[in-house]
């Protein structure tokens, strides 16, 4: 899963009461006071879960409750920690026919499928026996043998992974085959979250799910610089977490980090560092000299997909597939602190100067 990487600083997000914390603001555009409403969740997807929502009224308890039913559903269906889970429930099929999936599986797989087609297997949405193996930020910090590596790197395909669309199957070609979704439903999960509010009418809010931060709407008042464009501020992952290296005015977008600076250890004898994002080709964490990716994009499925994807991928092959998806931007940072951008960034996009 993705971890902290994106920092919000138009709002201080604290510790709340168990159905949120109520205060006013005065909407500039509409002179009307709005009720801020915030909650954080804590037991699904591995990962808090923060909403910020203003609006015409109270944010209810009901409404919290009609949210944490959604991430419960995803946790239930995407959570391989859970051994109840239906993704482990899957991987652990062994039956010679089909196996019927939920609504939510059977669209979430055909992203997967999508993005692992878009990269060529740079996204694939079968390496969960790999990551198994290098179990990066659960406290193992040894390299796996070799020998380990290449038989579990082999296993990963996900061509062998076919779904029925009308019959709302799956069948695994390869029973040694696991499947892990974890760089994907955390932003499935904020999209339902986003549609479940636009449908009670609420026009201002902010999803932070573990970094995966998706704005819904223009701000609930004017910013800093006086338009009604959320400003989310980047990490910069040469610093301690909360500097950001630049900030980004968007609204309605999805804002996704993928890097190397939050799950990693340091090999004693090498002094290497390994990270979590496993290159699908090696089966070693991907070097190719990249500190962070960042998406920009209106859906949040997609921005979560192709943050991992575009890291794996790399600078140059990475922005020729993203320069063809329309509404799509990236923001590259180096390790050398170098920073390249697809070519509608400098439209939404502030490098903060060392006087700000």
């Amino acid at each position: 899963m993705k971890e902290f990487i994106i920092v919000i600083f138009i709002i201080a997000i604290i510790g709340v009461s168990s159905y949120g914390i109520h205060t006013s603001n005065h909407n500039e555009q509409d002179n009307m006071i709005l009720i801020k409403s915030s909650k954080m969740y804590t037991d699904y997807l591995d990962t808090p879960v923060n909403i910020t929502v203003w609006g015409n009224t109270q944010f209810e308890v009901n409404d919290w409750e009609s949210i944490e039913v959604i991430l419960e559903d995803i946790d239930r269906t995407f959570n391989r920690n859970n051994t109840e889970s239906e993704i482990s429930r899957l991987n652990n099929y062994t039956g010679s026919s089909s196996f019927k999936v939920s609504d939510d599986m059977l669209y979430v797989l055909e992203e997967s499928l999508y993005y692992a087609e878009l990269t060529d297997g740079k996204f694939d949405p079968t390496i969960g026996k790999l990551v198994e193996l290098w179990d990066i930020g659960n406290g193992y910090t040894s390299i796996p043998d070799q020998d380990d590596i290449l038989y579990t790197k082999s296993l990963v395909n996900y061509k062998n992974v076919i779904i029925d669309q009308k019959q709302k199957t799956v069948k695994i070609i390869d029973s040694n085959i696991n499947l892990d979704l974890g760089a994907i439903a955390k932003g499935y999960a904020g999209e339902l979250i986003k549609k479940h509010l636009v449908s009670k009418g609420y026009k201002h809010a902010i999803l932070d799910l573990g970094g995966n931060v998706l704005v819904v709407g223009d701000r609930y008042k004017t910013n800093y610089i006086g338009d009604q464009n959320w400003t989310v501020g980047i990490q910069d992952p040469h610093a301690s977490n909360g500097v950001y290296i630049g900030t980004v005015f968007v609204k309605d977008k999805a804002i996704v980090t993928s890097g190397n600076y939050e799950r990693f250890f340091i090999d004693q004898d090498t002094q290497k560092k390994y990270h979590h994002i496993l290159d699908t080709d090696t089966g070693y964490p991907v070097r190719n000299n990249l500190a962070s990716v960042t998406i920009i994009t209106e859906n949040s499925t997609a921005a979560d997909a192709l943050s991992t994807s575009m890291y794996a991928l790399g600078i140059n092959k990475g922005l020729e597939v993203i320069e063809k998806l329309n509404g799509t931007e990236v923001i590259f940072i180096t390790e050398d602190r170098e920073l390249i951008k697809s070519s509608g960034v400098d439209k939404i996009f502030k490098l903060n100067t060392k006087d700000e």
